[in-house]
């Protein structure tokens, strides 16, 4: 075959020659493919792991193919993250809705603790002033009930001296006579 041999009919002799020439090169090509066929390495272990491994990448792109968001165009999906945002913001709302109530919850009570205070402190005032103005009192009726009863002032040196007359004799200066002047 590597040669194109053209037999003459002259040389039957020679074209068979030629022919089984042919033949044994040819069975030992066919020789030489099966030995070079029992030394190749076996490649089936590692195929099968290759084919393996396909396998389980074709199974993840199934799942893939199959997600939501796969699915979903670009429309879709900023529709989807409006959705979430709303709804994370209703959820916000509400979580500052209750601190605003609990916030308002504190401050009442501080604000009636701090009145609590006021309302004590002005207590105090009151019973202050009420004392204070229950002992002017009481000088003052101690001092006009002698004067009320007696129908004269209470201290008559003090009425004296104020206006300018001479003390009136008390009681016990009237009671006692009077030496005779001479």
């Amino acid at each position: 075959m590597s040669q194109d041999i053209v037999p003459t009919a002259s040389d039957p002799a020679r074209a068979f020659e030629d022919l089984r020439g042919e033949v044994s090169l040819l069975r030992l090509a066919v020789q030489g493919l099966s030995a070079e066929r029992r030394n190749a390495p076996d490649y089936l272990p590692t195929l099968q792991d290759i084919a393996g491994r396909l396998q389980s990448v074709g199974q993840s792109l199934k799942r893939i193919e199959q997600a939501p968001t796969m699915v979903l165009t670009p429309d879709s999906f900023a529709s989807k993250i409006k959705e979430a945002a709303a709804a994370a913001r209703v959820e916000d709302r509400r979580l500052v809705a209750d601190a605003k109530e609990s916030l308002r919850d504190s401050l009442d009570r501080i604000d009636a603790l701090v009145e609590r205070g006021w309302t004590a402190e002005r207590q105090w005032r009151q019973l202050l002033w009420t004392g204070a103005i229950a002992f002017a009192l009481g000088i003052l009726i101690c001092a006009a009930v002698p004067r009320i009863l007696d129908r004269r002032p209470a201290h008559p040196h003090l009425t004296a001296t104020f206006s300018g007359q001479p003390a009136e004799k008390t009681r016990e200066d009237k009671r006692r006579p009077r030496p005779a002047s001479s």
